[in-house]
């Protein structure tokens, strides 16, 4: 029996499975490709989580920064400002200290001004045109009486005339309502007591609106008190020296031959002693003194003539 050689058919039913094999095979090597192409996305993805995290971090860093910050300087400002009102309480302390410290003269001033602004009062100008005659001045020399120890400012080197201002430290005191009643124009003003005369100022500036003498005085250069100045005075030699050491620093006065009895001319300035020479040497409170090269010149000043010459060597 013969075998059949096989046939082309036969070929072609072997190669079907080989070629679909081949296809199967083919359309399986993308799978890798596919999933490298995943991991790649799972690694973007996972980064670009990661970059936003790390972002939102330093964002979330910089806000407490930030804050930290900010609260640092609220407190270094609220510091700062601590430290300044403290400050400034100090130098309002200080402040009151410094005005609790000043003369007393400068808490009457402050009463005797509030006591002058309680009635109406002129202006400065019209206060100064303010003339007495004979009688009404009088008046009120005597409505003034005599000054107080507080009142009288002696041996003052300052100008005082109408128009020019006082001293603020010095002690004032409200005018009189006895002045008052003969000078209505005087109401709100205060006054001080000076080279033997009263001298009326507005209250705010010390501005000075009127002199008047003092009831036992007939010029500036009177005594303001009743005794005179005396040709026999008899002074220790302590005295004297207290005299020269208390009178050092006023001005000399170029004289010559200047001798006892010597008349003092309207040019020479005559001054009252310094308190310190009449607590000890009474009977100088009614003479004047000027100083010469050699000498201190005691002088009557109602007589305008030397009773004294102390050496001042």
């Amino acid at each position: 029996m013969q075998r059949q050689a096989p046939s082309g058919n036969d070929n072609a039913g072997e190669r079907k499975p080989q070629q679909r094999q081949a296809r199967d095979t083919s359309e399986k090597k993308p799978a890798p490709e596919r999933a490298q192409k995943a991991r790649k996305e799972t690694s973007k993805q996972l980064k670009k989580s990661t970059d936003e995290a790390k972002s939102e971090a330093k964002s979330s860093n910089e806000k407490l920064e930030k804050s930290a910050r900010d609260q640092s300087g609220e407190k270094k400002a609220d510091k700062a400002k601590s430290e300044r009102a403290s400050k400034n309480d100090g130098n309002d302390s200080k402040k009151q200290s410094a005005k609790s410290d000043d003369a007393p003269s400068v808490k009457s001033n402050e009463g005797a001004r509030k006591s002058a602004d309680s009635g109406e009062r002129r202006a400065p100008d019209e206060v100064k045109k303010v003339e007495l005659n004979a009688d009404k001045k009088q008046r009120v020399e005597k409505a003034f009486g005599r000054p107080k120890a507080d009142e009288r400012h002696a041996d003052v080197d300052i100008n005082i005339s109408i128009g020019h201002r006082l001293p603020r430290a010095w002690h004032y005191h409200r005018v009189p309502t006895a002045v008052i009643e003969i000078v209505p124009q005087y109401r709100g003003y205060v006054y001080v007591y000076s080279d033997d005369r009263y001298v009326i100022c507005e209250p705010d500036t010390y501005e000075v609106v009127a002199i008047i003498d003092a009831p036992s005085s007939s010029s500036s250069r009177a005594s303001a008190d009743d005794d005179r100045c005396s040709r026999n005075l008899r002074l220790s030699s302590d005295e004297r020296d207290e005299i020269v050491e208390s009178v050092e620093d006023t001005r000399r006065v170029d004289v010559s031959d200047l001798t006892i009895g010597w008349s003092v001319p309207d040019s020479i300035e005559l001054h009252r002693f310094p308190s310190r020479v009449l607590d000890q040497s009474g009977e100088l409170r009614a003479c004047r003194y000027f100083v010469a090269e050699d000498d201190v010149a005691v002088v009557d000043p109602d007589e305008e003539k030397v009773v004294l010459l102390i050496d001042n060597d």
